[in-house]
């Protein structure tokens, strides 16, 4: 798909089933104009290509299409170090009432066009304020990967002060499930049957008989759904996580020399490729497990990616 020109529409009802190509993006072209293509998805959704990004924000902004309804895709970036004394809300009612910041934030940075950041959150919602620090991550959601890039390249003022801003993405959390009790998602999004966190059992926690009893939903071992010291399948998805966090930090580092190479053409990164953004091999048979331990002997050290992870994991932790 052409870069920061599609969204996806949902259709409500039957009205495109059965039509091809061609005769949905006539249909849609009745109230977007700026169509180029679509493409059906297997899920029922539609991607349109729009001609430019302008005629994408302006899809998004409209919010329906005939009798589809234009999904909203947020591209976020991570501002580290915010003080938490900014008020940040969360729950139900969240867009509204940080309405006003982002009205802030968008004055403060003319570059920003209106309307296209959608939306600002703690790292960690709301626990982040119950954790006791005075600084956090505040994740800053905006409408298109331009002008997602453009915060990247250009950083971010809020209340008066200039951040750095990198790539950021969900998945570079592990949560666990408190439906399934497996990790790497919430029971907002599970759409499975529910597991005990005691015994593994098909029924929720709460419900449990047998409290005592000990048996992962995860990995199968002796230990309850929640250990993370014990459990394999948690140390295999920090690990993913670990490896993503070094494509994202690699692929920052990427957009920002591309502004840097628009405007001066001689600086040394322009000349020099960064490595691609790729994921270090998978785990091997015989390979340790805690991969983040890889670089502890005397005469090894850590790989690029092991760096980059512990260096954003022990600033996260001074915040």
């Amino acid at each position: 798909m052409p870069r920061g020109r599609a969204v996806t529409i949902r259709p409500i009802g039957d009205n495109y089933k059965g039509k091809d190509a061609k005769d949905i993006l006539g249909d849609i072209k009745k109230d977007l104009p700026g169509a180029v293509g679509v493409r059906p998805l297997r899920s029922g959704d539609i991607r349109v290509v729009l001609k430019d990004t302008s005629a994408k924000e302006r899809a998004v902004l409209k919010g329906s299409v005939g009798s589809a309804r234009v999904l909203r895709q947020d591209y976020p970036v991570e501002v580290s170090g915010v003080p938490l004394q900014i008020k940040v809300h969360y729950g139900k009612e969240a867009e509204a009432r940080n309405a006003p910041l982002i009205k802030e934030i968008l004055q403060d940075n003319k570059y920003i066009t209106p309307h296209t950041i959608t939306r600002v959150s703690w790292i960690h919602g709301g626990r982040t304020e119950k954790a006791g620090k005075k600084r956090s991550s505040l994740i800053v959601y905006l409408s298109s990967e331009d002008r997602r890039d453009k915060v990247i390249q250009e950083g971010i003022a809020i209340k008066g002060i200039w951040y750095a801003t990198k790539l950021w993405s969900p998945a570079l959390q592990t949560p666990r499930c408190f439906h399934c009790n497996r990790w790497s998602h919430t029971q907002s999004t599970c759409a499975t049957q529910p597991s005990c966190g005691h015994c593994a059992g098909k029924h929720d926690t709460k419900n449990c008989h047998q409290p005592t009893k000990a048996h992962c939903s995860n990995c199968g071992r002796a230990h309850k759904a929640w250990n993370r010291g014990e459990c394999v399948v948690y140390k295999v998805a920090k690990e993913s996580a670990a490896r993503l966090r070094y494509a994202l930090l690699t692929e920052t580092a990427r957009i920002q020399a591309e502004r840097k190479q628009n405007t001066s053409g001689s600086h040394p990164l322009a000349a020099t490729p960064l490595p691609p953004a790729s994921l270090p091999p998978r785990q091997g048979p015989g390979r340790p497990t805690d991969l983040a331990k890889a670089g502890a002997a005397a005469d090894q050290r850590p790989l690029p990616w092991q760096r980059s992870a512990a260096k954003v994991d022990k600033d996260a932790m001074e915040e």
